[in-house]
């Protein structure tokens, strides 16, 4: 059995009770495919252990906005992922949020650095590696975590861009989010959607 099956029996699967980033890239994709664009919002992050990214020195200056919050997935349920149903993801693999697409594989700006600990390893059958079991491709990971850190950067030098003539109108325009966000900016995602995705 997946573990991703065993975790949605035990109802701690990844996409309950943790906040998912949205990229602006990931924002325009999901607002193509779904035709909505309210399955956002903007919220602080809640842990401390967030804000500690030593390993990580741009991250909170690539995710977080001026008043400290970032842009995530909005909860349905309470603590729930807004796009998780009773036979997993509503969202197919190649548009789901590309920091999803990359759990467990943790990583930073440079490099991937591991897997994560919070899947139930103790699960897996004799012989099985949690990459087996997840079908998962570390060279597919990698282009994932490419893209991520590529729409990152963009999306921040074109906040800074911004940033003298908000200051001169008083406005901001920072995510307000739709179909058209960074229209054309981001592509398809080609690079690192091809790998088949277990149902979650």
């Amino acid at each position: 059995m997946r573990l991703c099956a065993i975790c949605a029996q035990e109802n701690k699967t990844c996409c309950v009770s943790r906040d998912i980033l949205l990229s602006a890239g990931d924002l325009e994709r999901i607002a193509v495919h779904t035709g909505a664009a309210d399955f956002f919002e903007l919220r602080k992050p809640t842990s401390p252990e967030y804000l500690d990214q030593d390993d990580d020195p741009n991250w909170n200056h690539y995710t977080l906005f001026a008043d400290g919050s970032r842009r995530v997935v909005k909860h349905g349920s309470p603590g729930i992922c807004w796009f998780l149903t009773a036979r997993g993801c509503l969202l197919p693999e190649q548009v789901r949020p590309l920091v999803c697409r990359l759990h467990p594989v943790e990583f930073t700006e440079q490099m991937i650095t591991g897997l994560s600990r919070e899947c139930p390893a103790e699960h897996l059958p004799e012989n099985e590696t949690l990459l087996t079991n997840l079908e998962m491709d570390l060279d597919l990971a990698e282009l994932c975590r490419q893209q991520l850190y590529a729409e990152l950067r963009q999306e921040t030098l074109r906040r800074s861009a911004k940033q003298p003539d908000q200051k001169r109108t008083g406005k901001s325009k920072e995510c307000t989010g739709s179909a058209g966000y960074l229209p054309g900016s981001m592509g398809d995602a080609a690079n690192c959607r091809q790998r088949p995705w277990p149902v979650r």
